[in-house]
């Protein structure tokens, strides 16, 4: 972890995910084909917000990012755990984090898509 102490090396790895998430930000096959939101329609936008610390657009283009994000951090914070105290009951609550972003996850997706319908298109993508 040696390169956390420069700042230098962070600025240009930010730079880097920065430009990788542009390019690889590409047509969303439920978009064109189905004239849907997919559950992560809007992903790369929020994961680019948020990068820019504007957390209420990061939200508003795709949710499920930062609720991912954050699942993925509770995730290592529980393995950390239970690697140090050896017979914490982490799966359980693993499971219900699981759980819960999937079922987050169907009816933001369900939502969005009936919002669409309703004429309320919230990433503008079909104005």
């Amino acid at each position: 972890m040696q390169y956390l102490k420069h700042p230098k090396i962070l600025i240009m790895l930010y730079t880097y995910l920065e430009n990788l998430l542009n390019r690889l930000s590409s047509e969303c096959y439920f978009r064109t084909h189905w004239k849907l939101y997919c559950p992560g329609c809007g992903g790369t936008r929020a994961l680019l917000a948020l990068m820019h610390g504007d957390l209420l657009l990061s939200l508003k283009y795709n949710p499920v990012t930062l609720l991912f994000l954050l699942n993925v951090l509770a995730t290592i914070i529980l393995s950390l755990i239970k690697k140090k105290k050896g017979k914490y009951p982490t799966s359980k609550i693993r499971l219900i984090l699981d759980i819960t972003l999937l079922i987050f996850i169907i009816v933001f997706s369900v939502l969005r898509n009936y919002l669409l319908y309703a004429g309320i298109d919230v990433l503008g993508d079909f104005s």
